[in-house]
């Protein structure tokens, strides 16, 4: 057999391997994953009570870690308490919201029946009947859908804290055996590909979390300034949802911005569209310089496989596949260059 030959059948094994572990394997690990980065982010604080204040590496894991959920908990409950505000205030203007729609819909059907010379109300009419066809169709499917929804969206609370109770407990466990942990990978019989392969992955994965993360947060800041300086009561719901929106490799920013300024600009609001254009290119900016300066070098994966990753992740794993697809291309990549090293 050819080197060739064996290479093909190396890749082949490794993509597949990859794919199982992705399938099956993953949704059963991903709280150790998420407890192995709580650790390292609570480690240096744990380290510096340990050295400094010579407080136990076992009192010095629960102390870091529950300062570290307690910080996170606050923060969240923060920005909770400003999204619930501005949401209730959102479906208290709701009525005033859809007047103005309805207002602009009428006028261009207006429009409409001038232009082809039709006679007054018709197609306002035609509009209303699809609008109540559509509100009954969706009546008659939603109601069953919430009613049969109820037992998997308590199932899925219940996954949650248990998955977020294991996550802070692994990250204790993996702080206090630390040493344990070191020494296993030291007298391991793959201590030096597990060294390479670790050293990789860290840096790799390291580099696409806080890539990701502050691209998300930087977006939401900007948002949320920018909206709050053009007065806008949405301001903090905004942002926060468009930087879910951002962190999405399809959607993006755009996704929120786009239609909105072309709402303004045909509604005649020329200053609000160009500052929410403003808004977009500083978004839009931040995106490409800080994925091009932090991920193309640390990745070493160009477009045009980020992109056939991708849609290969969404037809595989769905939703979840936007970000599983390039990260297996990496670990894919990462695994043959290290077997072959080796």
């Amino acid at each position: 057999m050819s080197s060739k030959q064996k290479r093909a059948i190396s890749l082949i094994g490794i993509t597949g391997a990859v794919y199982l572990i992705f399938r099956y394997l993953l949704p059963l690990v991903i709280p150790f994953f998420a407890a192995w980065a709580v650790a390292r982010i609570a480690w240096p604080f744990v380290r510096w009570l340990n050295t400094t204040c010579r407080v136990p590496i076992t009192w010095g894991a629960m102390i870091g870690v529950s300062l570290l959920c307690t910080i996170v908990m606050i923060s969240l409950l923060l920005i909770g308490e400003k999204l619930l505000q501005q949401s209730v205030y959102f479906v208290d203007s709701f009525p005033i919201y859809m007047e103005h729609f309805l207002q602009m819909i009428y006028g261009a059907c207006s429009r409409i029946e001038r232009f082809f010379h039709l006679s007054n109300g018709c197609v306002m009419e035609q509009l209303g009947s699809m609008t109540a066809d559509l509100q009954k169709q969706i009546t008659m499917t939603a109601v069953p859908y919430i009613m049969n929804g109820s037992m998997p969206v308590i199932k899925s609370f219940v996954n949650l804290f248990t998955t977020v109770t294991v996550t802070i407990l692994g990250a204790v466990l993996i702080l206090q055996e630390r040493n344990r942990i070191q020494q296993w990978k030291q007298t391991s019989p793959f201590r030096r590909e597990i060294k390479l392969l670790t050293t990789r992955l860290g840096i790799i994965g390291g580099a696409f979390i806080k890539t990701e993360l502050s691209i998300m947060v930087i977006t939401m800041v900007i948002v949320m300034v920018g909206l709050t300086w053009m007065r806008n009561e949405y301001s903090v719901l905004l942002g926060v949802l468009t930087g879910l929106i951002d962190v999405l490799p399809v959607f993006g920013s755009g996704t929120v911005f786009v239609p909105w300024i072309t709402w303004k600009l045909l509604s005649g609001e020329f200053m609000t569209a160009a500052g929410l254009g403003l808004i977009y290119l500083a978004c839009y900016f931040v995106r490409e310089v800080m994925e091009a300066k932090l991920l193309g070098r640390y990745t070493g994966i160009s477009s045009l496989e980020t992109v056939a990753a991708i849609y290969i992740g969404w037809q595989l794993f769905g939703v979840a596949g936007l970000f599983l697809g390039p990260i297996g291309w990496i670990l894919i990549k990462e695994i043959d260059k290290t077997w072959n090293l080796s």
